[in-house]
């Protein structure tokens, strides 16, 4: 979530039940708002891992900003089950860091992103 300044704010999870548009109903959701990484840092762009089947646990991941030696694995439970539960642990990975900028062709340089997943 941004502030309408562009300043980042938090993280949000919105968790939505298909089967009610699916079937030409309204749309219901519930929302883990203001997610933190397992360090206590506010989580930033956290992904869904690919899932197949139906499984106990959802799982997504996140890289920690501005560059770490980790990444956040986040673990949702129980999703449609009236109390969703979302934890997160950290997996050690090889350290990495905002990318340089990069030479721009004719001269400069230009943003070259983040350590977004």
């Amino acid at each position: 979530m941004f502030t309408f300044g562009d300043a980042f704010a938090y993280a949000k999870l919105r968790i939505i039940d298909k089967t009610g548009p699916y079937a030409g109903n309204l749309v219901t959701f519930t929302d883990i708002p203001r997610l933190r990484d397992s360090n206590g840092g506010n989580a930033f762009t956290v992904q869904p891992c690919h899932t197949y089947g139906r499984p106990e646990a959802q799982y997504l991941v996140s890289a920690v900003y501005p560059g770490s030696n980790e990444l956040v694995l986040w673990t949702l439970t129980q999703p449609l089950g009236g109390s969703p539960s979302m934890t997160a642990q950290t997996v050690p990975v090889s350290l990495y860091d905002l990318p340089p900028k990069a030479q721009q062709q004719g001269g400069g340089t230009i943003e070259t992103g983040d350590t977004r997943l």
